[in-house]
């Protein structure tokens, strides 16, 4: 029993790193190239663009695949929160707020935080919408009395809990500056058979080296399994190396 909670402490984040070390860090790289992999989330923009949004999902208390499944958006260089993403975290600790009015005119919402006490109130009307050349986009016309609670939540969460944000805006604020969103890379050519069949073969001490090679040249692990099912002869002398030289 002993052993198995030492083994744990080992692996859980210390609170005083501002940034993953050791085991986590690279569990997190390990598993950013997987996911990059996969067709849904190539959109996001390849490896550092999911470990981005892993590191502030990890800073403000997101589990990570929430981050991933539209929780948090990186656009531009920019990481963004969605509305339910920014509200949960905000109720998660504790926190509170209210809406004292909500329709297609005006958003009225007051939080309160459960540390302080301090409250605020936040408002934003359809004639500040109009004002700012909000209201002609489709989605203002389609949703106007989420978008203007989203705009509410937004000023609310940077006036009485930025630090529950880290700084992020709310998604909706990309929509309304009409910023390019990354577009979805070109999907990736399966596997063949051959190359599938090389991959079934391999134990998992090979496999390991495969990623190894795969975040050492910065190639995705699906390149690094054709290079590898083109020559395996060549493959299995380099793991064959791989091991003398780890053994030594």
């Amino acid at each position: 029993m002993t052993e198995q909670k030492n083994e744990i402490e080992l692996i859980k984040p210390k609170e005083s790193s501002m940034f993953p070390i050791g085991e986590e860090a690279k569990m997190i790289s390990q598993w950013a190239k997987y996911v990059s992999n996969s067709p849904y989330y190539q959109k996001m923009g390849g490896d550092a663009a999911i470990v981005s949004i892993w590191l502030i999902a990890r800073e403000i208390g997101m589990p990570p695949m929430t981050a991933l499944n539209g929780g948090i958006y990186y656009v531009q260089g920019k990481i963004m929160i969605s509305s339910q993403g920014m509200n949960a975290l905000i109720r998660k600790k504790g926190h509170s707020i209210q809406k004292i009015v909500s329709t297609k005119e005006l958003c009225q919402l007051k939080g309160r935080r459960k540390d302080t006490g301090d409250i605020s109130e936040s408002v934003f009307t359809i004639q500040q919408a109009q004002k700012a050349g909000l209201t002609g986009k489709d989605i203002w016309q389609k949703y106007p009395e989420r978008m203007l609670f989203n705009r509410a939540l937004s000023n609310l969460a940077k006036d009485l809990f930025p630090d529950i944000i880290g700084g992020c805006d709310i998604a909706s604020d990309i929509e309304d500056a009409e910023v390019e969103i990354i577009q979805p890379a070109p999907a990736q050519e399966e596997l063949s058979a051959s190359e599938k069949e090389f991959m079934e073969n391999l134990g998992v001490n090979e496999i390991a080296y495969l990623e190894e090679i795969s975040t050492a040249t910065q190639k995705s692990r699906d390149e690094v399994i054709r290079q590898a099912a083109k020559d395996p002869e060549q493959f299995k002398k380099s793991y064959e190396m791989y091991q003398v030289k780890n053994a030594g």
